[in-house]
């Protein structure tokens, strides 16, 4: 569903359809621990090329979801303050509220774990990450050209960084996928690469035990990613 209404949102905003893409954007927040950070980013690169209208159609379209929320059902947002809602991002309950066994997630920090790489030096590597991420998006937010290569970037560094992702929530990384597919079949002498990097990118898939194994998508395609930075560069130069 998340990567349905992040093609709506490219489509229509590409197309200055600025009322119904900005009411997208705000749908897209119905999951906002996967969607918070890309919508952001694509507020603020909207903002900064001065296209205010689907960014005060998205504030709108919140301010009414809230509303009509609160009146269906008011107090619902205290719901998720309760210790069993937080428990339950980690952990299985029982039908009792017990905690039973820890719950995988496809995340940076699990997938550390996986390998054995726990506590403080999990830490400093998310930290690292996390400040290169940020230096990418806000590199992306200046230099992006349009918002299908903003929103490449910025759900790439998302899915890397986000603190709870399950597997299911991958599929918007489809677009990632896509464009760096496109980029390196731009060159005759990188579809070894290419193919290379969807083979592994399947691969991935039946790695490991449990869902924590399937970050290796997100990896891969920061690898790869990275070598298209590269050769894009180069092409720059030569020409």
């Amino acid at each position: 569903l998340i990567f349905l209404i992040l093609t709506f949102v490219t489509l229509l905003l590409e197309r200055e359809k600025w009322l119904s893409g900005g009411i997208w954007m705000a749908l897209l927040l119905f999951k906002p621990n996967i969607t918070a950070f890309p919508v952001i980013a694509l507020t603020v690169w909207l903002i900064l090329r001065g296209k205010w209208k689907p960014v005060v159609s998205m504030a709108g379209a919140l301010m009414l979801m809230v509303v009509l929320s609160l009146l269906v059902s008011p107090g619902w947002y205290l719901e998720l303050l309760q210790p069993d809602k937080v428990t339950g991002l980690s952990y299985t309950l029982s039908g009792s509220g017990l905690v039973q066994v820890q719950r995988y997630t496809t995340t940076m920090l699990n997938w550390l774990s996986a390998y054995g790489i726990i506590g403080i030096t999990a830490y400093a590597i998310y930290a690292i990450a996390a400040l290169a991420g940020l230096l990418i998006t806000v590199q992306a937010i200046y230099k992006a050209q349009s918002i299908i290569q903003l929103l490449v970037v910025v759900i790439l560094v998302n899915f890397a960084l986000v603190p709870y992702a399950l597997f299911y929530d991958y599929p918007s990384l489809v677009l990632t996928l896509f464009l760096i597919n496109a980029e390196l079949s731009t060159n005759p002498k990188m579809i070894w690469i290419q193919g290379l990097m969807n083979g592994l990118v399947l691969s991935s898939l039946f790695v490991g035990d449990n869902i924590t194994y399937r970050y290796w998508i997100v990896v891969l395609l920061l690898f790869f990613a990275g070598i298209c930075k590269i050769v894009a560069a180069g092409r720059k130069i030569a020409v």
